[in-house]
């Protein structure tokens, strides 16, 4: 025979209350996590892309027998230096590629370069800074 205990509907009121915060606590805790892990995923998957198709293009490099990748090595120049502008050689080991104003990934030079010969004397020189609004 069970026994008989005053006030068993409030304590089991309390036990569901109390049940059903903590419940729809962890259902937030969980859904939160979920949501930065996918807002994590969604900035970084243009990353993960480029380094899933360099480790296939590093597969497929890796296949080629070595005076292949050497001839094409030696045709892509990386040891011609960069020529940024007349007179202004920059470092070799690069590859130049030419893009137009009207691209979306243009990106106005912010590299000042000062060609001609200079020495440790010599000053900086003066620069005008146009200021747009």
């Amino acid at each position: 025979e069970e026994p008989h205990i005053e006030g068993l509907s409030w304590l089991s009121h309390a036990f569901f209350t109390l049940f059903s915060v903590g419940f729809i606590s962890m259902i937030a805790i969980l859904i939160a996590s979920l949501t930065s892990t996918y807002e994590h995923l969604e900035t970084e998957k243009h990353a993960y892309a480029l380094k899933a198709r360099a480790e296939v293009c590093l597969e497929i490099e890796d296949m080629l027998p070595i005076a292949w990748r050497q001839r094409i090595y030696n045709d892509l120049g990386f040891a011609d230096p960069l020529p940024f502008g007349k007179d202004d050689l920059g470092p070799p080991g690069g590859i130049q590629f030419w893009e137009l104003d009207s691209c979306e990934r243009y990106n106005p030079d912010r590299i000042m370069r000062f060609t001609g010969s200079g020495g440790e004397k010599d000053p900086w020189p003066e620069s005008i800074e146009v200021v747009t609004s």
